[in-house]
Order: C-alpha cells, then structure tokens, then sequence
C-alpha cells in the first residue's frame, strides 16, 4: 500500500515493483524494491510500520536492512 501511496505522488509513466524470495542453505531471503523516487531513510526509520517489522524480525533472529539505490529497497533474512 505503502507503495502506491507514494507512486501516486509521482510523475513517472511506468512504476515498476518488484518482491524476489529465495532460500540458501540455512537463510531465507525475502527482497522488495520499487523505483520510486524520494526515498529517504530518515523518514522512514520512525516509522511505526518499520518499527514493527524491525521488532518481529528480531524475535526471530532475524534481519530487516533497507536502504536506498535510486529507490526503496527492503531485505529480509531469516536463519532457517
């Protein structure tokens, strides 16, 4: 939702969304990217969505690193 939230605000043609999931060995990996300009991590590190996420990954030793390349990016790895 969040995605189109601020695609809408936008003026590209083409909004382009992407979520890849893999397992390695041990480790699931689940990737999310979008090309939406204005991405800013400091916006987005209080957000309350963020800090869930961040929590619950946690608990399950997890990792949530997200940062920007011309755009959002979100991982999430999980130990199996």
């Amino acid at each position: 939702m969040n995605y189109f939230k601020h695609a809408a605000d936008q003026n590209e043609t083409t909004f382009k969304l992407s979520i890849v999931s893999c397992s390695k060995k041990d480790v699931y990996i689940c990737r999310y990217s979008d090309n939406v300009s204005g991405f800013k991590l400091l916006d987005n590190s209080n957000s309350l969505d963020l800090q869930l996420i961040e929590s619950l990954t946690e608990q399950i030793d997890g990792e949530f690193p997200y940062f920007n390349n011309n755009a959002a990016v979100y991982e999430l790895t999980i130990n199996l």
